[in-house]
């Protein structure tokens, strides 16, 4: 689900589609509202990164809704070019798949069905990752690179050593790929990888919670 994959009971409804209908949802029958927030922390980060990439829910709301993505904590992004920090090379680690999706744009129609049918292209996805609002929300104490279900494939590492790490790493990507992309980033000290901790910390209730 993290990937935006089909559901397994037979349905072959991919878990993106299951947000963009809530964002309908919430668009037709509650005219009130004028901002969403979606959260996601750890595999839900990593869901929420992709899907303000990938979605196409945001593209069919009323157009006086603003929508807000907070990334927090995930173990891997979704990078926008092959570039990866600190000089890293498929060609000394033998990791050449480290740029197919979920860790970046190749191979997407493979791999996500969701965008496959519905014919989004690489171009569409990186321009919805510079335009739309979202929001770093990165523990910096989440930094071991032995923790918890913390993605140690070769394709994850080459994008940091340790959740803070990427984080880090994937916003300076996305602002040396544009320099005006509407990502924030936003540190949580003395917290690691939890997320009661983070989204009840001050920075965590602030963003959550700021209205325009």
């Amino acid at each position: 689900w993290k990937k935006g994959y089909k559901s397994q009971d037979g349905s072959s409804t991919s878990s993106f589609v299951v947000i963009d209908d809530i964002l309908e949802a919430i668009s037709s029958r509650f005219p009130s509202v004028k901002q969403i927030t979606i959260v996601g922390h750890s595999a839900g980060g990593q869901f929420v990164q992709r899907y303000a990439g990938v979605g196409l829910g945001p593209n069919f709301i009323r157009t006086d809704i603003d929508v807000r993505y907070i990334v927090s904590n995930p173990s891997s992004y979704m990078f926008l070019t092959s570039s990866r920090p600190n000089n890293w090379s498929p060609t000394t680690t033998g990791c050449d798949e480290y740029d197919e999706y979920k860790y970046g744009l190749d191979d997407m129609p493979g791999h996500l069905s969701y965008a496959n049918v519905n014919n989004i292209n690489k171009s569409e996805i990186k321009d919805n990752l510079i335009l739309r609002e979202v929001y770093l929300l990165l523990g910096m104490e989440d930094n071991d690179p032995n923790s918890n279900y913390l993605d140690t494939s070769c394709e994850a590492n080459a994008q940091g050593g340790h959740r803070l790490a990427r984080g880090m790493n994937y916003f300076d990507h996305v602002k040396d790929y544009d320099s005006n992309a509407n990502t924030h980033e936003h540190t949580v000290p003395g917290v690691g990888h939890s997320s009661s901790g983070m989204f009840s910390s001050d920075e965590g209730i602030d963003l959550i919670f700021w209205f325009k």
